[in-house]
């Protein structure tokens, strides 16, 4: 299992570009108002672990 200690995200999905690199701890929380880009963190966060030949990501 790989443990992720920081993110940064640039041109995915709804995120255009992090103001800085996401730290992240044992438990992290997100919060945010609708249409920020909560969830598109979360699927970063998923494919980190997938080999790049089953990357597929939904539309």
């Amino acid at each position: 299992m790989v443990i992720v200690k920081s993110i940064d995200i640039e041109d995915f999905r709804g995120v255009r570009r992090l103001k800085e690199p996401l730290e992240l701890g044992k438990f992290n929380i997100l919060l945010g108002r609708n249409c920020i880009g909560k969830s598109s963190i979360l699927q970063a966060l998923f494919l980190v672990n997938l080999p790049c030949d089953e990357v597929q990501l939904p539309l």
